[in-house]
């Protein structure tokens, strides 16, 4: 009986661990700002220096996908207007992170899905690769946004630094 009710509390225990570490994240605050390059993916000898600017709070669960509550702004992208809060949800894919960018649009009264971002070291190096759907911009249509970056080159880079290119 002795052992029996042994084993009972260390199943519990470790029942409670298991579930503090799946429900329970380490929250970080996240207020990055730096250079970026937009080019386009089918012709990636041009591109455009612009800013990307990354605030709010981030969430690391051991167990579970990430999550990152806050807003991404790459300057020539985003309306200034329409900068508006985006919860995402960050899986582990191949070994970086990946979220699916959405925002609510006031001005259109619809959810915009602006594309992917992957991620290595939670924004250290980053692409967006811009869809331009729902939208009704075709200009951000098959863009890319690398960061850090200032040259077309640098951009590049780090797309095949991330398997991309």
């Amino acid at each position: 009986m002795k052992y029996i009710n042994r084993i009972i509390t260390v199943l519990l225990i470790l029942g409670v661990i298991f579930a503090a570490l799946y429900y329970i994240p380490i929250g970080r605050d996240v207020k990055i700002s730096m250079p970026c390059v937009i080019w386009d993916k089918n012709d990636p000898t041009v591109g455009e220096p612009e800013g990307i600017a990354i605030k709010g709070r981030y969430y690391d669960y051991l167990i579970k996908d990430d999550r990152f509550i806050g807003s991404v702004i790459v300057s020539e992208v985003n309306d200034y207007e329409e900068e508006v809060e985006m919860k995402v949800r960050v899986s582990k894919h191949h070994g970086m992170k990946r979220a699916s960018l959405y925002y609510y649009s006031r001005v259109h009264r619809n959810i915009v899905d602006l594309g992917s971002l992957y991620t290595q070291d939670e924004f250290d190096s980053m692409l967006i690769f811009l869809s331009g759907e729902g939208t009704g911009i075709d200009l951000w249509k098959d863009k890319v946004v690398s960061a850090p970056a200032t040259t077309i080159e640098e951009a590049v880079a780090i797309a095949e630094a991330m398997n991309f290119a």
